[in-house]
């Protein structure tokens, strides 16, 4: 069943407008809070366990963590960001290598509205 009901205030008209859109931003910012702590898993290989985070910062990258400890990599060409993996660095690199369109994938799907890095491109 539908509603239809003529406004002839306009004032009161405009001012329920506006509280529609603050609450659909609301929702919107509280939906994008909740995806701030979600990560992805990518992938599991030897060992090593690759995700992305839903709202990161830039540039687009993803973690790898072992046994060993834990380290991000750039996406676009698989460089160490940071992190203590230097002795896993290059089994990483090739994993990169045969794998990044998957990270490009993962990290263009898990990106919410608010997130200040956008989609990554292939390079």
């Amino acid at each position: 069943m539908t509603w239809n009901v003529p406004f002839t205030n306009r004032a009161a008209l405009n001012d329920l407008e506006t509280e529609l859109r603050a609450a659909e931003t609301r929702t919107r910012r509280e939906d994008d809070r909740r995806f701030e702590s979600i990560l992805f898993l990518v992938d599991r290989y030897a060992g090593f366990k690759v995700d992305v985070y839903a709202n990161e910062h830039p540039p687009p990258h993803f973690h790898v963590s072992c046994a060993a400890g834990e380290a991000s990599f750039r996406i676009s060409n698989g460089a160490m960001l940071n992190g203590d993996l230097r002795s896993e660095a290059s089994t990483i690199r090739k994993w990169h290598a045969r794998n990044k369109s998957k990270l490009i994938d993962a990290w263009n799907r898990s990106r919410p509205t608010s997130c200040p890095v956008g989609e990554c491109r292939e390079s």
